[in-house]
């Protein structure tokens, strides 16, 4: 913040001593205004909501950029590609924070950063087919294609198009990948091309999809700006990119977001995926009341429901707690709930319950980690959060920081009360993620409104 007041100092006589009429920098309109404005779009890799806070590696990248810079952050989401340049061409955003690949036109007519993460496109099939050798093969067969809108740029494309000829190149004009996959796994599109970091992220929603061979070297995410104005908020940006590489804090931020979904194994994934079809529908609605009710997203009731009963309304512990959410007959008299196996009451029970633990929780906590402290609690008890506490505060550590007093709940009660709270946090992200972009009507892959062959750009 020292560095950024000097700046704000030299910029300050940068501008007294232009003449009358000149413009002043870029970033010190942005200090002056106390905002800057990030184009991006809504994925599981980039931007997306948890437990009313945001999350993703672009959010979390721009998210530090404004606190360098000691501005708010304001976010505009897109839904496609071409408005997200287009947006920061106008003026409309500052800059762009996208997994953007740009080409040679975007290099001509916008400031483009440095590296700052690497993707690697990649074909993507049902298990139910063959594994693809080469693109030479689906050339043969006249395969179609189907090509995620960050998958790689036009350049790229262009290349593929003309040493490919036989293959049938479709490419989103939107950013809906899961939208995509469904076409993939429903047998609408053949092969789907997108980014190894996206399928990662997305492999535990579509478990019957298997990845093929990379397309091409990895390709460089960057960031854009507009060319209008001066350099200064490029410079900037350009140094704290260059910090962020040097200090792999883009590692970092992918093991804190997604490390978890790792251990997802594909029968799980499997499972989960069909519970959400078969069973979950049924207490949806149920759920959604609950939430609205106590102040929750019903995805997180549902994914405490999941971890406790699997979404079976007659699942009994060997300890005798029993229903959707698991209660005891003790809380579910402390709430007011008179039959633990009826499916509305145990939902409600479980939503009043966690409520009663959250607002428990002193007021200065993170949001989030009120949630974790709480899901503990909901399984292993108060008291014993309370007593992790205790100890984690005499030998020195934060006992209201959830990272730091994990591991002595953990010793307290064993290792599975850790994985009860990370098992609801992967079933949460995986039901945020299922349906955070509305499905439209699709009928055929060519005519689809959200797809067109690459010959049309």
């Amino acid at each position: 913040m020292k560095k950024l007041k000097i700046f704000g100092i030299i910029l300050g006589i940068i501008a007294l001593s232009q003449p009358i009429g000149s413009q002043a920098p870029v970033i010190e309109k942005i200090i002056d205004d106390n905002v800057i404005t990030v184009a991006t779009f809504k994925s599981p890799s980039t931007l997306y909501n948890y437990s009313g806070e945001s999350f993703g590696v672009e959010y979390e990248l721009a998210n530090r950029f404004s606190k360098q810079l000691g501005v708010r952050l304001n976010i505009k989401q897109f839904t496609s590609l071409d408005e997200i340049y287009k947006a920061v061409e106008e003026g409309e955003a500052d800059f762009a924070a996208a997994n953007l690949i740009p080409d040679k036109n975007h290099y001509q007519n916008l400031r483009v950063s440095i590296p700052y993460q690497l993707a690697e496109p990649l074909l993507v099939y049902r298990d139910t087919q063959s594994p693809p050798e080469s693109l030479s093969e689906l050339a043969q067969k006249g395969a179609r294609i189907l090509l995620a809108a960050n998958s790689f740029n036009n350049d790229l494309l262009n290349k593929f198009q003309t040493n490919y000829k036989n293959i049938h190149w479709i490419r989103s004009q939107y950013t809906y990948t899961d939208h995509l996959l469904d076409q993939l796994r429903s047998g609408q599109a053949e092969y789907v091309v997108l980014n190894l970091g996206d399928y990662e992220r997305y492999r535990p929603l579509y478990p019957e999809l298997k990845a093929g061979f990379r397309l091409t070297e990895p390709q460089a995410f960057r960031w854009v700006f507009s060319r209008k104005g001066d350099d200064s908020l490029y410079t900037e940006a350009h140094n704290f990119l260059s910090d962020t590489n040097k200090n792999d804090d883009i590692e970092a931020i992918n093991n804190q977001l997604y490390s978890y979904l790792d251990k997802f194994n594909q029968a799980n994934a499997k499972t989960f995926q069909e519970h959400i079809k078969s069973r979950l529908p049924t207490f949806k609605s149920t759920f959604e009341k609950a939430a609205e009710q106590y102040d929750f997203d019903w995805r997180l009731l549902a994914a405490i429901s999941y971890q406790e009963s699997t979404w079976n309304p007659r699942a009994v512990s060997p300890t005798g707690v029993s229903g959707l959410m698991m209660l005891t007959k003790k809380t579910a008299h402390e709430v007011g709930i008179k039959n633990r196996n009826d499916p509305e009451q145990s939902i409600f029970g479980g939503a009043a319950y966690l409520r009663k633990l959250v607002d428990r929780e002193p007021e200065a906590i993170d949001h989030n980690q009120k949630i974790w402290f709480s899901l503990a609690a909901y399984n292993a008890g108060y008291g014993l959060v309370m007593d992790a506490r205790r100890i984690a505060k005499k030998q020195g550590a934060d006992p209201y920081n959830w990272f730091k007093v994990k591991d002595y709940i953990n010793n307290l009660q064993g290792g599975y009360r850790n994985k009860y709270v990370a098992n609801i946090r992967r079933y949460y992200e995986l039901l945020l993620w299922s349906t955070m972009t509305e499905q439209p009507s699709i009928t055929s892959t060519i005519t689809s409104p959200l797809l067109h062959p690459v010959s049309s750009l």
